[in-house]
Parts: structure tokens; C-alpha cells; sequence
């Protein structure tokens, strides 16, 4: 059986790739996760992304989008990401919050999560 990251063109695994190049050294990065892929058939589609940081500050997000901006600028691709706390995004989990239904069972990890 393949990967679930089979069902994304070449062209969105290497955005997704070359964004997680630039977050994976990031010490405040805890995870990194996709909940839906755009479809193959469409090049032009979407990339999102779920981050999960130590702390969301106002300086993480900005670190984060001009990652984001980097990728988008060379790959001529748009680049969504979602930024929660990992607490904070645990809280959400447990809750029930209907636009992360499905996560526990169809999230891709990107990043395992790493927590101190």
C-alpha cells in the first residue's frame, strides 16, 4: 500500500517538501501535519498545512509566513498554513472542533510530534 502523500502531483510534494526543509530546524516547531490534500488532477491547488508550535507568538507567526512566503515565491505555489499551539490545538482535538473532524484518522504527518 502507498503513502496517502501518493495521491498529491509531483508539484505539491515538492512545495510541501521544501516547506518542511524550512521548518524542520525550527526548535519551536512541534509537528507538522496535512488533513486534506488538494487533488492531483489540480496543479494550481492549495497546499495547507497544520503546524503545531511550543508557543503561537506574534514573532512565530511572522517566522512561519515568510517561510510560507519563501516557498510560495519559488515555487509559484500558494501556501496555507495553519499555526495553533500544540496545547492549545490538543484542547481543540478533544473538543470536537468540526474543521479538524477527521484529523486522528486522515492527517498525513509531515513532522512527528516533539514535545520537551
Amino acid at each position: 500500500m502507498g503513502s496517502a502523500l501518493d495521491v498529491l502531483s509531483r508539484r505539491h510534494r515538492e512545495v510541501l517538501d521544501a516547506f518542511v526543509a524550512l521548518l524542520e530546524p525550527l526548535p519551536v516547531v512541534q509537528g507538522v501535519y496535512i488533513l486534506a490534500f488538494p487533488p492531483s488532477s489540480e496543479p494550481d491547488a492549495m497546499v495547507r498545512v497544520i503546524i503545531l508550535v511550543r508557543e503561537r507568538s506574534s514573532a512565530v507567526l511572522a517566522e512561519i509566513t515568510a517561510l510560507a512566503q519563501q516557498v510560495e515565491k519559488e515555487f509559484d505555489a500558494e501556501v496555507q498554513p495553519d499555526i495553533f499551539a500544540t496545547a492549545a490545538f490538543a484542547g481543540l482535538l478533544e473538543a470536537g472542533a468540526p474543521d479538524l473532524a477527521g484529523f486522528a484518522s486522515n492527517a498525513v504527518t509531515l513532522i512527528p510530534l516533539r514535545v520537551e
